[in-house]
């Protein structure tokens, strides 16, 4: 079974970062962007284009945030994976 990993970090200020695996490599490079909406909405651009390309059984996405700073990137992911 194809599984991907995606870890993000969410800072309260900054860049998020974010690191792709699967079958322990790493996809590509580390991955920052802003922690807004348009920033939120580019990371879930990605995976999509990602999980398209690898096509995976299934992509878990693990976040680690402080309160409530993982909101931008929650929502549009929410939203394009239904």
């Amino acid at each position: 079974m194809s599984k991907i990993h995606v870890a993000v970090h969410i800072p309260s200020k900054g860049c998020v970062s974010l690191i792709l695996r699967e079958k322990e490599e790493r996809i590509g490079k580390p991955f920052r962007f802003q922690n807004d909406l348009p920033g939120g909405t580019q990371l879930t651009d990605l995976l999509v284009k990602i999980a398209k390309k690898k096509d995976p059984q299934k992509m878990y996405v693990h976040i680690k945030a402080t309160s409530v700073y993982s909101w931008h990137f929650q929502h549009p992911l929410l939203y394009e994976m239904r």
